[in-house]
């Protein structure tokens, strides 16, 4: 009987694992982010710049844009990146109206909506400069 009983257990066990799991992923990919965003960067201490953040997928896990700020100075830049799990991460160089120019890094949740997270900007009129990226279809 005792026998039987571990078959049995065993045959149960291996079926339940051969089914596999039901759960869906709900990691983003570059496929779902891609679209167009309303976009705000909000400078610590500064302007709040607002425009719009294109993005295409380019790989499994990659992507890249253009965000083109248009208030308070247009500004220009052409970023790429990667997504992980629930996060994207951009970077790319800037050129701004004013005849500023630099390099900017962006990371932000994609699980809520809006898309918010911190910035890092070096600009070469300014220097280092924080900032909070929020996009919104």
């Amino acid at each position: 009987m005792r026998a039987q009983t571990l078959a049995l257990a065993t045959a149960l066990l291996t079926a339940a694992c051969a089914r596999g799991s039901t759960a869906t992923s709900t990691a983003s990919t570059p496929r779902t982010v891609s679209g167009t965003y309303i976009a705000s960067l909000a400078l610590t201490g500064r302007s709040t710049y607002t425009g719009t953040i294109e993005l295409t997928p380019t790989a499994r896990d990659s992507v890249r844009g253009t965000m083109v700020l248009t208030s308070p100075v247009r500004v220009d830049a052409p970023v790429a990146g990667v997504v992980r799990g629930d996060s994207l991460h951009l970077a790319g160089t800037y050129s701004a109206a004013n005849g500023c120019t630099g390099t900017i890094s962006l990371s932000f949740s994609l699980a809520t909506m809006p898309h918010t997270g911190p910035s890092k900007l070096v600009d070469r009129c300014v220097g280092p400069i924080d900032a909070t990226f929020t996009a919104r279809r």
